[in-house]
């Protein structure tokens, strides 16, 4: 009978050590920041101008693979999206008179799945701007010539498997102006696309600026501009974001963010706290209504996060006399996490700077070098081996 009882208190001691230490491991990992988990499974994609994806995580080694052999065009639009099945897609940029190609990439072993020219996309177009939509289909646009300017044109592709051209459209435009798309954005409603330009004034005056609101099945233009050389937005230069029914977006010299309906009409305004920038560039959290904009390095740079009603909610790395600021061509974001590149303009083709913060504060977390100047940067889900 002792035995038995010394064999039961025994076993009680051994169930309540291990369920002591079940306790503490629980209590351990509720413990740990919770921003740990979410920022983890994160990482910065950047395209480079010599042709390599560079992946850099939170924390450990950034890791390179090539996805194109040539040196490829400098450009100044989103040419990486995340598409079906785990899979990165890029749009390389062609040098003119090229065909332009998209290659694929698994996020997850980082090899290249597959590379090719897209169909439907002549020598002629300039293929500049690459969006994700929903039913494994992404929306390339770009423009073409309309002798003496140009106009703007577009391909939906469906890319469950090898891309196949669903349609292409063109926008009706003078043909007295440079239409050269600088930017697009679809809002969550998925059925019209914001296309802002920013054309060349060439030998005359064929400069063009501002937005339009087009119907994504066809191409038609569903709002009125008041202005021979603008969109329908006026208000709006540069880089573009989807929201629910509409789009936010940078104002150029004004220094402004601006939201514009999906009637082309503006719908609100924040001044953007960075002075002394022409601002082109921003990244847009839709469920948190953040917006994330960043100072180009050809002006006085810096970066902020302005809430979508209340406004500024942080500022940081604004140049001063005699200070070097912290700046960037391109921007993402994802979660609480921002990155934001050097990009070719001031970097060149032989190196770059990748800057990874956490977007709750600005706080810089890393800075990554690369080889080469960058040309596109994604924050995106880095899939678990």
């Amino acid at each position: 009978m002792n035995g038995l009882l010394r064999r039961q208190l025994s076993l009680a001691r051994v169930v309540i050590c291990v369920g002591f230490v079940g306790f503490l491991g629980a209590g351990l990992l509720a413990f740990r920041p919770a921003h740990v988990d979410r920022l983890e499974s994160v990482a910065a994609y950047a395209l480079l101008a010599n042709g390599d994806l560079s992946v850099s995580p939170l924390d450990g080694r950034s890791i390179r693979t090539k996805v194109a052999e040539h040196e490829l065009r400098q450009t100044s639009s989103r040419v990486l999206a995340p598409v079906v099945r785990n899979r990165l897609a890029v749009l390389l940029p062609a040098k003119r008179s090229e065909l332009t190609q998209l290659a694929f990439v698994d996020m997850k072993t980082l090899n290249v799945l597959a590379r090719g020219q897209l169909p439907g996309i002549d020598a002629t177009a300039d293929a500049r701007v690459l969006l994700p939509l929903t039913r494994g289909r992404i929306l390339v646009v770009g423009d073409r010539p309309a002798p003496p300017g140009r106009t703007p044109v577009a391909w939906i592709f469906d890319v469950t498997a090898a891309p196949k051209l669903v349609l292409t459209w063109s926008v009706r435009k003078s043909s007295t102006k440079n239409w050269t798309v600088f930017d697009a954005a679809v809002p969550a409603t998925g059925d019209v696309v914001f296309l802002s330009y920013h054309g060349d004034c060439g030998k005359g005056s064929l400069c063009t600026t501002g937005a339009d609101v087009v119907d994504l099945d066809s191409g038609k233009v569903l709002c009125r501009s008041k202005y021979r050389d603008s969109g329908c937005v006026n208000e709006i230069h540069g880089e573009l974001a989807g929201r629910l029914d509409g789009a936010v977006a940078t104002g150029g010299d004004e220094g402004e963010i601006v939201a514009a309906s999906r009637d082309g009409l503006l719908v609100g305004r924040w001044r953007s706290q960075l002075p002394r920038n022409h601002l082109v560039r921003i990244a847009y959290d839709a469920q948190r209504r953040r917006a994330y904009i960043v100072g180009s390095c050809l002006y006085a740079g810096g970066y902020a996060r302005i809430d979508i009603p209340r406004g500024l909610r942080w500022r940081r790395g604004l140049g001063a006399a005699g200070s070097d600021p912290v700046c960037g061509e391109r921007i993402s974001a994802r979660k609480d996490v921002l990155a934001f590149a050097e990009g070719v303009e001031r970097a060149g083709p032989s190196s770059s700077s990748i800057i990874i913060a956490d977007a709750r504060n600005g706080r810089i977390h890393r800075r990554v070098r690369t080889r080469a100047g960058a040309i596109d940067v994604l924050v995106a889900a880095q899939p678990r081996s």
